[in-house]
């Protein structure tokens, strides 16, 4: 009898364009956000995109920067929120703002004086 070796580290679905780079730069299959569990979607109001994965999101925001590119993920009991790059488009804050089954957990505003890319962790309940 022949059997076919699992595959293992592979997904089903696979991201595409600024998603799919900042995701492989993030580790892919093997690190935070895991595999993606969606297909690309369209942002209301947008010409973005988001995917979701199997602990976290990646959207595309060409309008605040077209390379934009923002990851949300847990990380333990943290959530890690990180945007690459802003350019040419500067912020003096972002809005963070954390949702759960559909209610607002918190909103916080992070200061950010240039166009840098980083995280903002912070632990949720």
């Amino acid at each position: 009898m022949h059997r076919c070796p699992v595959l293992k580290n592979t997904c089903m679905r696979i991201p595409n364009g600024l998603i799919k780079i900042r995701w492989e730069e993030l580790g892919g299959v093997s690190r935070p956000l895991s595999c993606p569990v969606s297909q690309p979607s369209n942002v209301s109001g947008s010409s973005g995109q988001v995917v979701t994965f199997k602990n976290g999101q990646i959207g595309w925001a060409p309008e605040q920067g077209p390379n934009l590119v923002l990851a949300t993920y847990q990380v333990d009991t943290d959530v890690a929120v990180e945007w690459v790059p802003t350019d040419p488009c500067r912020y003096d804050k972002f809005n963070v703002v954390w949702n759960k089954d559909g209610q607002m957990i918190t909103q916080n505003e992070v200061d950010r004086p240039i166009a840098l890319a980083g995280p903002f962790n912070r632990g949720i309940d």
